[in-house]
Formats: structure tokens, C-alpha cells, sequence
């Protein structure tokens, strides 16, 4: 019964292949944009057909980033990230709460001598790179830790939740 079904999907597209040639260069066509964040993928809906190789697409992307404070690169796909992270930290389901009930924090000024690398290259602009680094390093453990947390917190309302029995003197299930 296999073969025999094998066959005739085998025998119906021999006879349709141009066809069906057509339909699946017509889907190559309609590509989707993905680009890598922290929080996961992104990736541009198929019903919206975008170039990202026009000048169009190009200066728009630019004024998204001079509105977001972010320099220009030449490459567009490390543009549309640096846009994407700026962004998903900016527009987080956190900090919106917290600016909704007026919680937000005040921007400090911080100096970038004041958080040493932890070691000695000889160079001063070596030195602030590595602290950068190290900042850039200790901001994603940070966001790391608290997707742990948040997992930590999920899994104990399924198993953290004991119920007392008095009659028994036991606490649990």
C-alpha cells in the first residue's frame, strides 16, 4: 500500500512539476527578515514584502536609529538588531509596567573609571574597552538570572503549593 501511494504522488507530480516549479519559486520569493535578539528571534510577517536591500528601507532604518540614539553601521542586518535590542529593553512588558504606575527610575551618570576591569593591560583605552566589556558581560548574566528567577517563580506555583491535612499531622499531598 506504500509503494502503491509512493507511486502515485510520484506519477502526479511528474505531471504537474512545471507547475508546481512555479509555485515554489513564487514562495522563495516572499522571504522574511529574521533577526536574533536577546529574548529570542523576530522575524517580519510573510503578508508584509519588504526589500531590505532598497535605499528606501536603508534611510528609514537610519532615522529609526538616530530617533533610538544609535550610530550608523554599514552593515543594515547589525543595524536592525542594535534597533531591535534597543528597542525590546526600551519597550519591555516590565519597564511599561513600571512607568505606568510611576516607578520609573532616574537616569544615573556614571563614569566609566568607576568600574575597574579587574585587571592591568598597560594601555588606558585598552583598559576602559575591557571594562565596557565587563559591564556589557554583567548586564546579560543579570538578564539571565532573572529569566531564571522568573522560570524558578512558574515552576513553584505548579509544585511549591502544599495543602495541610490536620487530621493526618502531616503537611503535604
Amino acid at each position: 500500500l506504500d509503494w502503491l501511494l509512493s507511486y502515485a504522488v510520484g506519477m502526479e507530480y511528474s505531471d504537474r512539476a512545471g507547475e508546481l516549479q512555479k509555485i515554489q519559486q513564487g514562495k522563495r520569493k516572499l522571504q522574511t527578515k529574521q533577526v536574533e535578539t536577546k529574548a529570542g528571534s523576530l522575524s517580519a510577517s510573510e503578508d508584509i514584502e519588504l526589500d531590505f536591500d532598497t535605499a528606501e528601507f536603508r534611510t528609514a532604518l537610519e532615522d529609526l536609529a538616530d530617533v533610538l540614539g544609535l550610530p550608523h553601521d554599514p552593515s543594515s542586518d547589525s543595524m536592525l538588531q542594535a534597533c531591535a535590542s534597543v528597542l525590546e529593553s526600551k519597550l519591555s512588558k516590565s519597564v511599561l509596567d513600571q512607568a505606568a504606575r510611576g516607578k520609573t527610575q532616574k537616569a544615573r551618570d556614571y563614569r566609566l573609571e568607576d568600574f575597574p576591569p579587574g585587571f592591568d593591560t598597560g594601555d588606558e583605552q585598552l583598559n576602559k574597552a575591557a571594562s565596557l566589556l565587563r559591564l556589557l558581560y554583567v548586564s546579560d548574566l543579570r538578564k539571565l538570572q532573572n529569566q531564571v528567577n522568573d522560570l524558578i517563580s512558574a515552576m513553584q506555583e505548579f509544585t511549591a503549593s502544599p495543602k495541610t491535612d490536620a487530621s493526618l499531622g502531616k503537611v503535604g499531598r
